[in-house]
């Protein structure tokens, strides 16, 4: 069997599974709620914050501190939301597949140590 063969068809059985089609309209949900956009818009504005006043001060400044205090809130926020928490569950399980050939196909071509 060729290389494209193998690839085609593990492409194909990954890909046709049920949690994958799961994964897809969750996704599409996801990207479509106006409350999760919101949100993420949040979350990515006080880590624009948050690394603005880096820039300038010291990470255990107050002013820091405060950013970062806002900038775990809004994280906290994303993350809480039930389409989310529903995504990310469907996300590790779609992905196992993908992990699976991580660790046990590609990391045996990995160089373990640097010859030159």
């Amino acid at each position: 069997m060729e290389l494209e063969e193998l690839e085609t068809l593990l492409a194909n059985k990954i890909f046709s599974r049920e949690v994958m089609k799961r994964y897809q309209e969750i996704e599409k949900k996801l990207i479509n709620n106006e409350e999760v956009r919101r949100l993420s818009k949040e979350m990515n504005q006080a880590l624009d914050a948050y690394n603005e006043v880096l820039r300038w001060y010291q990470s255990t400044s107050p002013i820091c501190e405060e950013k970062k205090k806002i900038l775990h809130e809004k994280k906290l926020a994303l993350d809480s939301h039930p389409l989310v928490q529903e995504y990310l569950k469907v996300y590790n399980e779609a992905n196992e597949p993908f992990v699976y050939l991580e660790r046990n196909l590609l990391s045996r071509f990995r160089r373990k140590k640097k010859i030159c």
